[in-house]
Order: structure tokens, then sequence, then C-alpha cells
């Protein structure tokens, strides 16, 4: 781990231990005099990942490292509740001190209307932590004018990937799927065979949330080459005759919708899935009724996942494992599709941060490996053990209120996020991890936003979520081209997507140029 060596810190440090007040005197970035030895208050807006108790120790904590009563105002992530949220911000000029941005759409919007602060000093003079994890690659997205103007939180590019019940399999001497016939053969005998043994037609081949990405249906989505925008724009565009057309309005998506469709009237796919957020599926997960899924390849390991402990504690034996994508249409290997993360969550600061440097300092010792260990993962001896260079987590994870109580918080690590896969996850996880590796491809040549994105985003994500649902769930009989047609047209005429496709094409143009 890298040594805090800055002065400023240095000197935090030595005020917290009650050394006096005139040497914790610094010059902010915008050249007022910061008294670092008087506590101040400072206001944070986060997407909220998990429900937080008040008063918390690691909020104490977090405090106490720059010597703030911090006010977090957590709002609901991957929602409208987010960019709401910042819209109304922006019409009020109340500023949070700091933001978190899910989108780099706002990242732009603030950058624009002049509310945020460059970072480039600032990181350089309080933050080598986070410069020594994110490269300047990273910071491409949110650099404007040559000025660092957000931090990205996450370094690492996940897609979700194929998840099946191994158990399932050899019980109904099945092998693991490699062709699209193999997978529906699987899915048939999930929901036919009685794979859990209760004598009773009680479960599905297959299941997942109400998220329409490649969380959901990744192996038909490989099987046709092409991923939905969920509604964000920036993240599925392929090439077409030298122009570039989002997936979501691609031929090819909606022969995705249809297979799903097929297996949805077989009776395969477990038939309360639109209803499914995320946190409920991780409940769902528990109940062990269904055979296959898709997710991010942590959830693969249950000291991260509620309810896949939950299920292997109640079902000893059971296993769920990750496998590569079938083959695709034309017969060739199966490929995931990621987008990047580049193009959402960052972290910012207002200009009218109360404290630029203590907020870059709190950022940087939560980048820290030390930091970052303490926020997810608790004490060692007292939360984890670290057993033949892995952690092993002493009482579990079964209770998340229980746990941030107590010193650990997944909610907090979201400040910059520092990843140690290595040493954290099983074998089962580090299997996913390199299939995943192996396979994935992006789903657009180039990551970009435009203004018209920002506009109809919301709109677009709402049409595109009810049509899909309504295809996908569609009686049979359902003239479901019909639907296609009427989503396709909206989308492009009502709903912003020619104004975005033609941006996207204006700036495809001037990068192949």
């Amino acid at each position: 781990m890298k040594k805090f060596f800055i002065p400023v810190l240095a000197v935090l440090l030595s005020v917290l231990a009650g050394c006096g007040k005139q040497s914790a005197v610094q010059t902010t970035a915008g050249g007022k005099e910061d008294d670092l030895s008087q506590r101040i208050k400072m206001v944070i807006m986060m997407g909220k990942q998990f429900d937080v108790p008040p008063g918390n120790s690691i909020e104490k904590l977090l405090g106490d490292k720059i010597n703030a009563d911090i006010e977090f105002r957590l709002v609901s992530r991957a929602t409208q509740d987010l960019i709401n949220n910042l819209n109304m911000i922006l019409a009020s000029q109340d500023y949070p001190d700091v933001i978190q941005f899910e989108q780099i759409a706002m990242v732009n919007k603030y950058v624009e209307e002049g509310v945020l602060l460059p970072l480039d000093d600032l990181l350089k003079n309080y933050g080598p932590e986070i410069l020594a994890i994110r490269t300047d690659e990273m910071f491409e997205n949110s650099t404007f004018d040559g000025k660092k103007m957000a931090i990205p939180i996450t370094d690492n590019t996940q897609t979700g990937i194929p998840i099946i019940r191994k158990d399932w399999l050899e019980k109904l001497g099945l092998p693991l799927p490699t062709t699209m016939e193999e997978y529906e053969n699987c899915l048939r005998a999930f929901t036919e065979r009685d794979p859990d043994g209760n004598g009773k037609k009680d479960t599905y081949g297959i299941s997942g949330t109400n998220n329409l990405s490649t969380e959901v249906f990744a192996q038909i989505m490989a099987y046709y080459g092409v991923t939905p925008s969920g509604g964000t724009g920036t993240g599925s565009w392929q090439v077409r005759d030298g122009k570039l057309v989002n997936g979501s309005v691609l031929p090819e998506m909606l022969d995705a919708m249809k297979h799903i469709n097929k297996w949805y009237n077989a009776g395969w796919v477990d038939p309360e899935f639109p209803l499914y957020s995320r946190d409920k599926f991780q409940e769902v997960i528990g109940t062990g009724t269904f055979g296959s899924y898709a997710w991010q390849l942590q959830r693969l390991d249950p000291a991260f996942d509620i309810g896949l402990a939950a299920l292997y504690k109640r079902v000893p034996g059971s296993l769920f494992v990750s496998f590569p994508p079938v083959k695709d249409k034309n017969g060739n290997p199966g490929k995931l599709f990621y987008g990047d993360n580049r193009s959402y969550n960052f972290m910012a600061l207002s200009k009218t941060c109360v404290s630029p440097q203590r907020a870059i300092m709190l950022m940087n010792y939560v980048a820290s490996e030390e930091g970052y260990l303490r926020i997810r993962y608790g004490i060692e001896g007292t939360h984890y053990v670290v057993e033949n260079g892995r952690m092993k987590f002493i009482n579990g994870w079964d209770d998340i209120n229980k746990r941030t109580q107590e010193g650990m918080s997944i909610q907090y690590n979201n400040f910059v996020r520092r990843e140690f896969f290595d040493r954290m996850l099983d074998s089962v996880t580090t299997e996913a991890m390199a299939m995943m590796n192996a396979t994935m491809v992006p789903s657009s040549p180039f990551w970009a936003t435009t203004p018209s994105m920002l506009e109809f985003r919301t709109l677009q994500q709402q049409l595109e979520t009810e049509t899909f649902i309504k295809i996908m769930t569609a009686s049979p009989g359902t003239n479901v081209d019909a639907i296609w047609n009427d989503y396709v047209a909206k989308w492009y005429r009502d709903l912003g997507g020619q104004k975005v496709t033609d941006e996207m094409n204006e700036l495809y143009a001037k990068r192949k140029s």
C-alpha cells in the first residue's frame, strides 16, 4: 500500500491528534484559507446502493478523517430519482459539496452550467491514492478543455454473465450448454423434470431482474449479437452501412425478444421476472426456484450475495456457476457485450464546496488500500480473517444493516472504488472472471454523450422497457411485429431517437477522421 506523504494530510492527522490551530491553516483551490483544526459541516449527495442506518460508525469514521460532520444525502441509484435530484439542484442552485453522477451526460450539464470545480491541482496535491489507481485514460470522458472535472468511481469493466445451477445439471444428466439447442434443453428440463425433487412443478428454466439489458438474458443477446441501450443511448451502437444504429431498434433485437417470448410461452421463464427489482431479485435467488440467470460475476460468491448465501444454507450441495456464452446464430463463439465504465458513475465537487481539499482527502482515503478494506470489509479479526491469501468473513454477510453498524459499508466504498478480486473471491467467481475477460467485446465502436441523449433518456427508457416486456410476455397470436414497428417509429420520431442518432454519427465521423 502507498503511504500518505502529502504534507497537508500529515498536518490533518496531527490536527486530529490534538495539534494547534495555526499549523492546520491551508489554502483552498479558490484561494481561501481553510483551518483544518476547525470542524466543518459537509454535504455529500450519493446514489443509494443500500439503506444505511443513521449514525453508523462508518459515517463517523469518514467524518473524523477530515474533521467534518458529514450529511449524506442518499438517492436511489439507476433510476430517474438521481437525475431528478440533480436537475432540482441546478434549478435551486443549492449545491451539495460533493456530488455523485451516474451518467456522464449530467456531468456535461453541470460543467456547462459552471457548477463544478476543476480537480487537477486538487488531485495532484491531495489525491495520490486516487491517481495511483486511475490512469489519465480513465478520466477521458470527464475531462473538459484539458481539465479533470469528475473522478470515475470504477476502474474495471464488467458485464452480465450467464449463470446456471450445476447441481441441477448433474442431477438431470445434462452438460454445460455450448449451443442454443443445448441451453434450451436445460431450460426445458429445469422447468419440467422436477430438479429440486419436491414433486411439484414449481421451477423455471430462467429468471432475472426487470433491468432489460445483458444482465437479464445474456445468452440471447450473445446469440443475436446485439444489446439494448437501456435508455441511456450511450452503450449500444453498431455500424450498419457505415452509419451508427442504436442496438435498441435493430431488427436483431426484435428477433431476440421473439426468442424470449417463445421461452416465456413454453413456461420456461419465471413469469414474475418483470416485477423483480435488483434488490428483490436477490431475495428470489434464495428461493431456488429457477436454474439459470445472468448477473455480475461477484454475485456468484455467497459472501457477496445474500440470496445465494441463503440458498446454499437452505439447500446443501446447491451450486450456481458461470459458463461461456453459447455459439451465436452463425455458429461462431459467443461474445458478451459490455459498455464503457468511463461513461457513468463519477464523483465531483461543486464550486461552493466548503473545503475542496478535505473532500479530495476523503476520497483519497477511500481509494487507498487501507481505507477501502476498512470501509467495505470492516476490521480484520473482527469481521474477516485472511487464510492462504484469501479473505474469509467471520460471521458472513447475512445482515447489511448489522454489518454497517459494526463498521462495514458497501455503500460508502462507492466514492472511488478499488478492486481486490484476486484476494476476495472464491474459486467459482475467479473462474467466472476469467471466462468473462475472455469473451467480452465492446457493445459500441466508441462511447460518447450527446445533448439529446440527456434530454430524451427517461422517455426512451420508459418506452423501451414497456415495449420489450410487452413483446417478451405476449400471448401466442399477438402481432408483435406491429408492436415493434410502432416502438421504432416512436423512438425515432417522438422520443429524440433521430436526433441522438444524427449527433452520434456526427461525432463518429469526426472520430474516424
